[in-house]
This record gives structure tokens, C-alpha cells and sequence, in this order.
């Protein structure tokens, strides 16, 4: 569960896993922002291009995982602000803590106020 995986990262030091858990602990919730589809798709493109056995092979896991990456990450953030805004009602703060190459914003309602972080 999402809780346990919280747990985890936070005990192996993460300091945002660490936050996340603070604040569930306060009493945040936790919501699934993921598309598991999508995600599983880029581990597996990346996962070929560790297990190519040449270097040809390689070259080639690598070209389609170029190919592909834009758009599940533009698929995947599309998902991620869909999910928030869902499941952010009127008057609640949301905190998402995601990578740098991510354009979730791009995605959300207008009248969802954006606070980066950087």
C-alpha cells in the first residue's frame, strides 16, 4: 500500500518520504496520482536498455525509449492533474512532490493556484 511504501522510503532516509509521513501523520491523506500503466511502460523501456546483452541491442532500447519518453511523461502528468483535480475540493492545499521534467501545471484548472517550490 501506498503507506507502507511511505514507511519505507522514510526509515531508508528520504528526506521527502520523511515529510510525506509527518505530514499523514498530522492528518494529510494520500492520494494516488500515478498512472500505473504508463509507469510500468517506462520501466519497461528502461529495464531493455539494462538488459541489453550488445551494444547494438543497447543503441536500439535506447532510441525507442527516446522516442517514447515525451509523451508518457506528458501522458502521465495529464493523469497526475486530472487525479488532483478530482480529488482537491474547494479550500484544501495539495502538495505534490515530483521531478523537475514534469509539466503538471500545464495540465491543471485554471483556478488550482500553483506555489513552486524550487
Amino acid at each position: 500500500t501506498a503507506r507502507r511504501i511511505v514507511e519505507e522510503l522514510a526509515d531508508r532516509g528520504s528526506p521527502n518520504y520523511q515529510l510525506v509521513r509527518e505530514l499523514v501523520g498530522r492528518g494529510a491523506r494520500l492520494e494516488r496520482t500515478e498512472q500505473a500503466d504508463a509507469i510500468k511502460e517506462e520501466y519497461r523501456l528502461l529495464r531493455a536498455i539494462f538488459d541489453a546483452s550488445e551494444p547494438a541491442e543497447r543503441d536500439r532500447a535506447r532510441q525507442d525509449y527516446s522516442r517514447a519518453s515525451a509523451g508518457l511523461l506528458a501522458r502521465r502528468d495529464l493523469f497526475i492533474a486530472g487525479r488532483i483535480d478530482e480529488t482537491l475540493k474547494e479550500g484544501e492545499v495539495g502538495l505534490l512532490l515530483i521531478g523537475a521534467l514534469h509539466r503538471v501545471e500545464d495540465y491543471l484548472p485554471k483556478d488550482i493556484e500553483i506555489i513552486a517550490l524550487s
